[in-house]
């Protein structure tokens, strides 16, 4: 298992500086998402195009900048990124209910991955702006290739619940860009994944709460009904 402790090496741009004391923040909430609430309504679909964005491997920021560089001008931004939420949580909401073949679980896990990612570059396009988006690209891709797949693939084998004291770990200067993303990733994760369940569950409750109103909606029409009947009722 490799190590990531701090090295020595130049000093963080303005830019990086910006992003560290913004990752530092952002690692603060990820601990814990208070009160989820659910999702926001009035979301739309992606369209085709956002779709290919999403078909992304996590950790690919080549392919992304790509995009990017061939597509993301003619992209309004903040509608992008709210069409890739939608994604984000009807694939959440997938894996919660697990409404499909076993088999499938790791496709599955794999989309919601990069849901997220493709969701996190297009919030910071949307706020910072497009040639911010596409810079901020640049610096993923032109990190040390080894060093850059090694670290995020000990991140993403761990478990959610230890991701956070990874992240949280000094790195060399050079890969500080990569840890930086894993903290944004992390925070999106949690944050995404408690409002898809506290939708689902909500829409569970509201289920059953119907069905209870029906069970007594029969019973005050009549003096008794069977256990067999509250039963395929409920």
């Amino acid at each position: 298992m490799a190590h990531w402790r701090s090295q020595s090496g130049p000093a963080l741009s303005a830019a990086e500086d910006v992003d560290a004391r913004h990752s530092s923040k952002t690692m603060q909430h990820s601990a814990l998402v208070r009160s989820p609430r659910p999702p926001p309504t009035g979301m739309s679909p992606p369209h085709q195009t956002l779709f290919e964005f999403a078909s992304i491997r996590f950790g690919d920021f080549e392919s992304c900048l790509q995009f990017m560089n061939t597509q993301g001008v003619e992209l309004d931004l903040r509608a992008s990124a709210d069409r890739m939420l939608w994604q984000t949580y009807k694939t959440f909401e997938r894996l919660i209910r697990r409404d499909f073949d076993a088999r499938l679980q790791p496709l599955v896990q794999d989309l919601a991955n990069q849901c997220v990612q493709q969701y996190a570059l297009l919030d910071y396009g949307a706020d910072c702006g497009y040639e911010r988006l596409r810079t901020y690209l640049h610096r993923l891709v032109l990190s040390p290739e080894l060093l850059k797949a090694a670290y995020l693939e000990e991140f993403m084998r761990l478990p959610q619940h230890e991701r956070l004291e990874f992240i949280r770990r000094p790195v060399a200067s050079h890969i500080e860009v990569i840890r930086i993303f894993c903290a944004l990733f992390d925070h999106l994760y949690e944050k995404t994944q408690a409002e898809a369940r506290y939708k689902t569950e909500q829409t569970i409750l509201n289920r059953v709460q119907l069905r209870l109103e029906n069970v007594q909606a029969q019973l005050s029409h009549r003096r008794t009904i069977s256990p067999s009947e509250i039963g395929r009722a409920i």
